[in-house]
């Protein structure tokens, strides 16, 4: 995760726009075009290096691991649409979906898991509009159940993790084919030999956690749904902060505030995030929430597919 303004970076930069990093100025078409290539440079390595596996072993699929920490917040750093559409068909995206993806001295909140519920409903949209199995990690220990904060969680916290996980990436047709656990103290967050004292039995959590592994399994394998509303947060506006912000640090970057979308959250609406709507089929869904900020935000294209939506009785949500 995160932005590259390495020498090496600005050269490619130059060589794809004809200017550098210190010549884009404050030209808003500019500073966007800079926040696009900092925002796909991390997918763009993920489908190269995927094609270099798949010459090697064509039958070998392959992943990294995207911080799901920062993807609930924004979507950009990487440009999560863009790990499933840019990436070739053995690449299989891979997501960390913690209820709480942090520091474990900090606890849980409603903004945290609104954000996860939004992120994973989006990876399932994805992963069924690109034909693309992908992976999640939930949580068993003590980075992803808070247990330094004054409102540590506990075993039903992890046990629900992976339950919601598989339901949200099934409720808007994503192939989640599998769910990850067992991370042994990897970056402090291994289940034994934690470092934290926790409100939990490390053995009572292994035992808790791999008796839901046979219903998960089930899950996975049911019917898929579809998103019924399309939660249109255009990228352009995105880029153009990235462009003015000259982030590097995921973790500080800020766009739109999905927090803010609880009541797709609290009332199980089937919504994904999409950045733009080129080559949408808006034909299943019932309801576009558009977060445009400027008449900019949005192409041509995408106010006449808007426009044709509304015409044949859709229903758009918008300032």
């Amino acid at each position: 995760s995160g932005g590259d303004y390495s020498a090496w970076a600005d050269a490619e930069f130059a060589a794809r726009t004809g200017y550098s990093f210190a010549e884009v100025g404050d030209d808003p078409e500019r500073l966007a075009q800079l926040g696009a290539f900092q925002s796909s440079h991390i997918a763009e390595y993920a489908a190269w290096s995927a094609a270099q596996w798949a010459e090697l072993e064509p039958d070998l699929p392959t992943t990294m691991s995207f911080e799901g920490a920062t993807a609930r917040v924004h979507f950009q750093l990487p440009l999560v649409e863009a790990v499933f559409a840019r990436t070739p068909p053995t690449f299989y995206p891979t997501f960390d979906a913690y209820p709480r993806d942090g520091p474990p001295d900090l606890p849980l909140d409603d903004a945290e898991l609104i954000r996860l519920f939004t992120l994973v409903r989006s990876l399932g949209y994805y992963s069924a509009r690109y034909n693309r199995p992908f992976w999640l990690w939930s949580t068993a220990n003590s980075w992803g159940l808070a247990q330094a904060s004054p409102q540590p969680a506990h075993i039903a916290d992890a046990v629900a993790n992976g339950y919601y996980l598989v339901l949200l990436a099934r409720q808007t047709g994503g192939w989640l084919q599998g769910i990850a656990v067992w991370n042994y103290n990897v970056v402090g967050q291994g289940l034994y030999n934690d470092t934290h004292r926790t409100t939990y039995d490390p053995d009572t959590m292994f035992a808790r956690v791999s008796e839901s592994f046979p219903r998960l399994r089930q899950i996975l394998a049911s019917p898929a749904g579809a998103a019924r509303v399309l939660i249109v947060a255009p990228n352009t506006f995105a880029f153009r902060l990235l462009g003015v912000s000259r982030t590097v640090d995921p973790f500080s970057f800020r766009s739109y505030e999905f927090h803010r979308l609880a009541a797709f959250a609290r009332n199980n609406v089937p919504a994904a995030v999409v950045g733009d709507l080129t080559g949408v089929d808006l034909g299943q869904i019932t309801a576009v929430v558009l977060l445009a900020r400027y008449p900019q935000d949005l192409t041509p294209d995408e106010l006449q597919r808007l426009r044709a939506y509304l015409d044949r009785g859709g229903t758009v949500i918008a300032l």
